[in-house]
C-alpha cells in the first residue's frame, strides 16, 4: 500500500507540471496558455512535498470496503458494531517497518517523477541549481529525497503526536491536525525554491531536516503506541460491558439508545429497549 500511494502521488503531482509544462492553466476559463512554462518544476515539486506533508492521513481506513474479507471478518468480531472507530492518524500506531518506510518509498517515487519532469521540461534550469544539475550531479536527487523524506516523518510526528491525545485532548488532536494542514501548503511553497539553491546548499538543509524528523518521529511514535495501550485496555473492558448488555436482551429485543462512561468501566449504563428502560 505504501508503494502503491507513492506512485499514485507521483502521477498526480506530475498532471500540474505537465499541463505547466504546456503553458495550460486550467485554473482559468478563457485563457488556455496562461501560465508560464519556467513555472512547471516549482509546480510540480510544490505538489509532492505537499502530499508528502499530509502522509499522516494518507492511510486512514473508517471501515474495510463493503463484501470484503476484512469487512466481514470485522462484522463476525464485532456484529453489534460496539468498537471504537480509529482516527485518521491511527497509522502511526502500525508495525515500526511500516511507518518508517513511508519517508524513503514515497522520496524515491518523487525523485523518479522528477528526473522524468526533467526529460520533459522546456526549462531544464540554470546550471549550479538544484534543478539546473539534476542529471549532472548526484546531489540534487539526493537533496530532493532527504527533503521528501523529511517532510514525511514530519508529517507522521505530528500525526503521532494528535493520536496520542485523540481521546483525552481532542482539542489539541484538531490543532494538531489543522498544523498539519497548514504546514502541507507552507512547506510546498517553501520546497519550491530548493530548485534554485546550489546542489550544496540544498543537499546540506535537506539532510539537516531529515536527520531532525527522523530523530523526533521515533519517541512521537512510542508516545502515540504507550498511549494507545491505555485507551484500548478502556475500550476493551467497555466493549465487554456493552457485549454483556447486548446478551441480555430477551428474543425480539432491540437496543434503541443507551448512555455509559466509555472512560469509568465500572459505571454503570444506562439503556432503553423497544420493550423496557
Amino acid at each position: 500500500m505504501t508503494l502503491v500511494f507513492g506512485i499514485g502521488f507521483a502521477v498526480f503531482a506530475s498532471f500540474p507540471f505537465f499541463l505547466a509544462n504546456a503553458g495550460i492553466n486550467p485554473l482559468r476559463k478563457h485563457v488556455l496558455r496562461g501560465i508560464n512554462p519556467d513555472q512547471a518544476p516549482s509546480i510540480g515539486i510544490l505538489v509532492l512535498f505537499l502530499l508528502s506533508a499530509i502522509a499522516a492521513f494518507a492511510f486512514y481506513e473508517d471501515k474495510p470496503p463493503a463484501g470484503s474479507s476484512a469487512a466481514r471478518a470485522q462484522q463476525a468480531a464485532d456484529p453489534h458494531g460496539v468498537k471504537r472507530r480509529q482516527p485518521p492518524t491511527a497509522f502511526v500506531r502500525r508495525p515500526w517497518p511500516r511507518v518508517f518506510a513511508v519517508g524513503p518509498v514515497w522520496a524515491v517515487c518523487g525523485v523518479i517523477a522528477a528526473f522524468i519532469w526533467h526529460a520533459f521540461a522546456k526549462d531544464t534550469g540554470i546550471p549550479g541549481t538544484v534543478w539546473g544539475d539534476l542529471t549532472a550531479s548526484p546531489l540534487p536527487a539526493f537533496a530532493l529525497l532527504f527533503g521528501l523524506w523529511a517532510t514525511a516523518n514530519l508529517s507522521l510526528t505530528l500525526g503521532a503526536i494528535a493520536d496520542a491525545f485523540h481521546r483525552t485532548l481532542w482539542a489539541i488532536f484538531l490543532i494538531v491536525s489543522v498544523i498539519i494542514v497548514i504546514l502541507a501548503i507552507t512547506i510546498g511553497v517553501v520546497a519550491a525554491n530548493i530548485l534554485t539553491m546550489s546542489p550544496p546548499a540544498g543537499l546540506a538543509v535537506t539532510a539537516v531536516c531529515f536527520i531532525i524528523t527522523t530523530v523526533a518521529l521515533i519517541p512521537a511514535r512510542l508516545f502515540a503506541v504507550a498511549r494507545a495501550r491505555v485507551t484500548n485496555r478502556i475500550d476493551a473492558a467497555h466493549e465487554a460491558r456493552m457485549q454483556s448488555l447486548l446478551m441480555a436482551l430477551a428474543p425480539g429485543e432491540n437496543l434503541m439508545l443507551h448512555f455509559a462512561d466509555r472512560e469509568n468501566p465500572a459505571g454503570q449504563i444506562l439503556a432503553a429497549t423497544n420493550q423496557r428502560l
